[in-house]
């Protein structure tokens, strides 16, 4: 018999509240609206979350990773990427089993050649790793097998993992954009629905005004067509784009976004639910409304990443949510910016950031400096330093002046010694916001 997400989150390992939260934060960005939201029933609780999460695993270790290999696996129904790692343990904080020197899981995703397939669970993220990556793993028992359920990567040996050409949370930009989009000339991109949710009829409607929700954003260029129905039940790189409901998945998550990508050039993306929930349509106590998980999961399908930040709880992207509320349905300032920055409607601005350089000293004023170039005219660039590594340190944006040929500012470096992003953000009058960002040290020089 069907339980109620009332009754399963009596009975579940994850409780509903670790899966997705949404919310709208009031802006100045200029196709936000005006309106009111309903208040969610509860509240964040991540000290519960992990807590459900520790108990829904049979095993938790933490190691380094010392192997790694992925491949694809096919059967009748699938065509995926499957990778297999081994970590030296270190530390065991649950164990059902006798490991004490070396642990091997598998895990969906990986890279096998030029194609990777990233997945992303809620409220877990995206499972990944690398050779070196020191880890904490929540593993799952899984047909004799461990499975990862959440990987946490406490230490990364990965050169260059922070790359320039990524936008991440800790920017303070309320976006996360790793590199992997589609190419303009893809859109629009089809998709189709199984209308096999087991709790109402119409749900294709709702995952319709899902993908409506991020094409009818004004300023990027992003466009879907539906394409009808589909009897799809399991996702697959099979050339189709498909949404539909599954019976359960891993460590109980709602949803789960896998794409498909080449060069960093998406290609396909399938969209799973957990039919083992109440979905419905509308506001409903205990039950998930099919829009509002739907448009997060489309967000992945573009590009865009979790967020994990309390500060960020307000927005599509934020990977915490609570039944019972629909605000995920639209889009807040910062999965605006996301999809104008990764797709824009015009051409974007171009940016070089001169200065400060490699290093500055703390309690210092230093200048910030950009080129800024664009086809169109530009209406404000602004900077921001944040904290590299967590969300200790953000300077708020600071407007900055022309000056010849180049825009400028004044940031006083902070005390805490340590990496920070100084991030330049253009908005020209197409309402195409562009971002750049560079890392500078504030050390003893």
């Amino acid at each position: 018999m069907k339980i109620s997400v009332g009754e399963k989150m009596k009975k579940s390992s994850v409780p509903l509240i670790g899966i997705l939260l949404i919310g709208i934060i009031v802006s100045s960005f200029p196709s936000v609206q005006s309106y009111t939201i309903q208040s969610t029933t509860s509240s964040i609780d991540e000290n519960l979350i992990i807590s459900k999460l520790i108990d829904s695993c049979s095993n938790i270790y933490v190691g380094e990773v010392t192997s790694l290999t992925s491949k694809w696996e096919n059967s009748s129904k699938q065509h995926i990427i499957v990778s297999t790692a081994e970590i030296k343990i270190q530390k065991t904080e649950k164990s059902s089993n006798n490991y004490t020197d070396r642990v091997t899981f598998f895990y969906d995703g990986g890279s096998v050649g030029k194609i990777t397939q990233r997945q992303m669970t809620n409220p877990y993220g995206e499972l990944s790793c690398h050779i070196g990556d020191v880890v904490k793993v929540y593993l799952v028992s899984n047909n004799k097998s461990l499975q990862a359920v959440h990987i946490e990567i406490l230490t990364t040996m990965i050169s260059g993992s922070k790359s320039s050409e990524y936008v991440y949370e800790e920017q303070g930009c309320n976006f996360e954009y790793l590199n992997t989009k589609w190419d303009s000339g893809d859109f629009p991109v089809t998709y189709r629905v199984n209308e096999n949710c087991g709790d109402m009829t119409g749900e294709a409607d709702e995952v319709d005004d899902a993908f409506e929700t991020w094409e009818n954003h004004v300023y990027s260029d992003i466009d879907f067509t539906d394409g009808g129905s589909c009897t799809t039940t399991s996702y697959s790189q099979n050339n189709y784009n498909d949404v539909f409901w599954v019976a359960s998945l891993p460590g109980d998550g709602i949803g789960r976004c896998t794409t498909w990508d080449t060069a960093e050039e998406i290609y396909e993306f399938d969209i799973e639910l957990n039919d083992n929930y109440t979905w419905c349509n509308g506001y409903v106590t205990d039950e998930l409304d099919v829009q509002n998980i739907v448009t997060h999961e489309v967000g992945h399908s573009v590009g865009l990443r979790d967020l994990s930040d309390s500060s960020n709880s307000e927005l599509t992207m934020f990977s915490v949510s609570n039944t019972h509320e629909i605000k995920k349905r639209t889009l807040n300032t910062g999965d605006m910016w996301g999809a104008q920055h990764i797709y824009p409607e015009t051409s974007a601005a171009s940016i070089t950031i001169n200065q400060p350089g490699i290093s500055v000293s703390p309690n210092t004023q230093v200048t910030v400096e950009a080129s800024v170039s664009s086809s169109y005219t530009i209406s404000e660039v602004k900077f921001k330093a944040a904290d590299e590594d967590d969300f200790d340190y953000d300077s708020g944006w600071v407007s900055m002046s022309l000056d010849g040929s180049v825009y400028s500012g004044t940031w006083t470096t902070p005390s805490t010694l340590g990496d920070y992003y100084i991030t330049i953000r253009v908005y020209d009058n197409q309402g195409i916001y562009t971002f750049k960002s560079k890392i500078t040290e504030v050390a003893q020089i």
